[in-house]
């Protein structure tokens, strides 16, 4: 999105269909089970251009690993 003074903010895109489908923790070793949340962290540090989109985010796919089991 562009602003007013010509910087171009960009934020997350989720699919109307984006569902829950983040590894059910106790199924995986740990090695992989913590890299899968830092990874999704890491993907929306780099896609939000502004902290408030990345803290908006950040919340809601805590929430998502979270329900999967993740700490």
């Amino acid at each position: 999105m562009k602003e007013e003074d010509g910087v171009v903010n960009t934020k997350l895109y989720e699919k109307p269909t984006d569902c829950n489908h983040n590894l059910h923790k106790s199924d995986h070793p740990r090695h992989v089970n913590e890299g899968a949340g830092k990874g999704q962290f890491r993907r929306i540090r780099r896609i939000c251009s502004r902290e408030e989109d990345y803290r908006k985010y950040g919340k809601q796919v805590q929430k998502k690993l979270m329900s999967r089991g993740y700490t």
